[in-house]
């Protein structure tokens, strides 16, 4: 019964979004200044890297947005690639649309292309359960928590470099 509610609730999320009704969406715009902070405060996070001149991102906003309505504990955010060039090559984003997950500030799944309603359902519900002790303890020495590259200089870095490394 939980289940066919969630999928209810959705479709009609879904169907507000496409008319424009409903409350405003919580998705937030993120930048190179903003994600690091959004990131380290928030449990769950999901980034969804886009363009505007990208079909597949446009169908999959509609998407994005119903399931923002549907989640407001998980932050619903996009980067917007022509905007935000910077960003997108540390994240090291080649496809449009891509999804990066992070959960507790760690980067738990990267996922290029449109993703359906109910696969992005399924993808926050497993990302709660995330044990979030193995993972950190499977994080590598040496490997930033978000997955960034570290460079030499990052190595020599004091503890206040941000974990995206990024010099801005």
């Amino acid at each position: 019964m939980a289940r066919l509610s969630w999928r209810v609730g959705y479709v009609k999320a879904l169907h507000r979004v496409r008319r424009g009704k409903g409350p405003a969406t919580s998705v937030v715009e993120l930048s190179i200044d903003t994600i690091e902070a959004v990131i380290a405060v928030n449990s769950i996070v999901l980034v969804d890297f886009d363009s505007p001149r990208s079909a597949t991102s446009a169908e999959f906003a509609p998407v994005y947005a119903a399931s923002a309505r549907l989640h407001p504990e998980v932050v619903h955010a996009t980067v917007e690639v022509d905007a935000q060039e910077r960003l997108v090559e540390i994240a090291e984003v080649q496809t449009m649309p891509t999804m990066l997950v992070f959960r507790d500030g760690v980067l738990v799944l990267r996922e290029a292309g449109a993703l359906s309603g109910v696969v992005l359902e399924e993808l926050i519900r497993q990302v709660k359960l995330v044990d979030m002790d193995a993972v950190r303890a499977a994080i590598a020495p040496g490997q930033h928590p978000t997955g960034a590259r570290r460079t030499a200089r990052e190595e020599r870095a004091s503890e206040t470099d941000t974990p995206w490394g990024l010099d801005v």
